[in-house]
């Protein structure tokens, strides 16, 4: 155990402390300077959903059906000494559950959010501000909700210079919620496609998290703020698939994780992931927003013991950085749910810790899918490649795409026999890896050059001129002979692209026998004076 401790102990350290640095952000970006309405009025309560007459700065009600209250908060001058002179006042209210909410200041109407003859919004994540005029004495707040109802961390009189606190947590949980869908759905794609190139076995698994990285990213729509979901049927339909997606997702998570970190599912595996897959199909039971809630605080403890499990059984993958992810993810959910059951009064974190542990596992089935494709191009290259030149084989030649710019050289090592039989082999095989290093030392990166069988090599020099080849192969002829002290001589054939390849090939050939029969012309002649 100690030995996993001090393998994991940076990543678990790092995890929390990100998890701190959100969760104090959280607390940073709620706790404006300014003046917190401390109390308010129930100036109307028509379906007694809150019960009582007065509340406090903060305040929140489940209610069995869909209820509006008005509140009323009277506001004097000396509350506000602690403002900027002169600067803009607003109201900041860093979360509000309702289905509806409108603003009045001295009965006037400056803000809502939702739809009024709907009153099926959601919003309940984001922070609301509304800019207010320069002198008033009441605060008036209409809010209707399907199943809840409340002001989780009070609202404040706010002047400009607290602004940036409101951009940090419009951020944390608005544009960053955005890029975690996002980011969710990007790696369900980037899963689907690595799979398509998979065996079967590993195919399945990697369908598996593509779909659980999915139905996650569905689940953080239950964070975003709609103005409208319709009717309260639909309002109700749709939170069943956002949040039963979260279970499923897990579900699937579970299945493909198992199958791509370790050799065979565990019955514990088998048992969490089926736990995890009724609990998304129980979400789909209720038939009003008032049982689904009490459904979904349930739910939430199978969640964090799901996340702990997957924590314990990730400390045998071996892996930092994925350990680090499934840390943080296994917290966030932890958190998340204490403060459901317990109903404290603190911002929910789940949905970074979704997107960190799909983020997490991304990183890790790309980085094992970049090995294995190392490992794939290695043994094609290994597959296309003479061992004794380092040149290509003729196992390239499918392979090779050639347009009527390039020019053909066909090379054949000169007396390569003789220098066998005088020599040795060993000799010859020295001249045959000098000959290729020559003519690569000559050659672009573009450039081909391929060992069609012993002594014979075509070149291919992509967008270049015949002379520019004669050129190049006439330098190459003096560079080589001199390389070594048996000064050896190679015959070639030059010719830019013609009709198609095997026609070409086939031409070059027979320009490179001609240079060499006048060679042994040349020499014969030689011989004979």
């Amino acid at each position: 155990m100690m030995g996993y401790i001090k393998y994991y102990i940076k990543s678990f350290c790092f995890a929390i402390l990100i998890f701190l640095l959100i969760f104090g952000l959280f607390k940073y970006s709620m706790t404006p300077n300014g003046y917190k309405i401390q109390s308010w009025t129930v100036v109307s309560d028509l379906e007694n959903a809150i019960g009582r007459n007065n509340l406090g700065s903060e305040f929140y009600k489940v209610t069995k059906k869909p209820a509006t209250i008005i509140i009323s908060s009277s506001v004097d001058a000396g509350h506000l000494l602690s403002l900027k002179e002169g600067s803009t006042k607003y109201l900041y209210i860093p979360q509000i559950d309702n289905s509806y909410f409108a603003v009045y200041i001295d009965g006037k109407q400056i803000g809502t959010l939702g739809f009024k003859d709907k009153r099926t919004g959601h919003f309940w994540y984001q922070p609301v501000i509304f800019e207010l005029p320069e002198s008033f004495s009441n605060i008036t707040l209409e809010i209707s909700g399907i199943y809840e109802i409340g002001i989780d961390f009070g609202a404040y009189i706010i002047d400009s210079s607290q602004l940036p606190k409101y951009n940090v947590l419009l951020f944390l949980t608005n544009s960053l919620l955005h890029i975690t869908i996002g980011l969710a759905l990007t790696i369900s794609i980037i899963l689907y496609a690595i799979s398509k190139n998979l065996i079967p076995e590993k195919k399945r698994a990697y369908l598996y998290l593509g779909l659980g990285s999915f139905l996650g990213s569905i689940w953080m729509f239950d964070l975003v703020g709609f103005p409208s979901l319709g009717s309260q049927t639909t309002f109700l339909l749709f939170r069943k698939i956002f949040l039963s997606s979260a279970y499923f997702g897990l579900s699937a998570f579970i299945t493909g994780f198992s199958n791509i970190y370790f050799e065979r599912k565990t019955n514990s595996d088998k048992i969490f992931a089926l736990l995890t897959f009724i609990t998304g199909l129980s979400l789909t039971i209720p038939t009003t927003s008032y049982v689904f809630k009490t459904f979904t605080n349930v739910a939430s403890l199978i969640l964090s013991l799901t996340a702990i499990y997957i924590l314990l059984r990730s400390f045998k993958i071996y892996s930092n950085i994925l350990f680090g992810f499934i840390t943080f993810f296994a917290t966030c959910v932890v958190y998340d749910a204490v403060v459901v059951m317990f109903s404290f009064n603190l911002k929910l974190m789940s949905n970074y810790g979704i997107a960190a542990i799909f983020a997490g596992l991304a990183y890790s089935v790309v980085f094992e899918y970049k090995e294995m494709f190392v490992k794939v191009t290695l043994t094609h290259m290994k597959g296309i490649t003479d061992e004794l030149t380092g040149a290509y084989n003729r196992g390239v030649l499918p392979e090779i795409t050639t347009s009527k710019n390039d020019t053909f050289v066909y090379i054949d090592l000169d007396n390569l026999k003789g220098i066998n039989d005088i020599y040795g082999h060993d000799v010859g095989d020295e001249v045959l890896k000098l000959l290729v290093e020559n003519i690569k030392s000559h050659l672009r990166s573009t450039d081909l050059i391929i060992r069609m069988g012993g002594d014979e090599f075509l070149v291919i020099l992509k967008d270049c001129t015949k002379d520019k080849a004669n050129e190049i192969f006439e330098r190459l002829c003096l560079t080589f002979m001199t390389n070594h002290p048996l000064h050896p001589t190679f015959s070639y054939g030059i010719l830019t692209f013609e009709k198609s390849f095997s026609e070409t090939l086939k031409t070059v050939d027979m320009l490179m026998y001609k240079m060499k029969e006048s060679k042994k012309i040349e020499n014969l002649n030689d011989t004979e004076e």
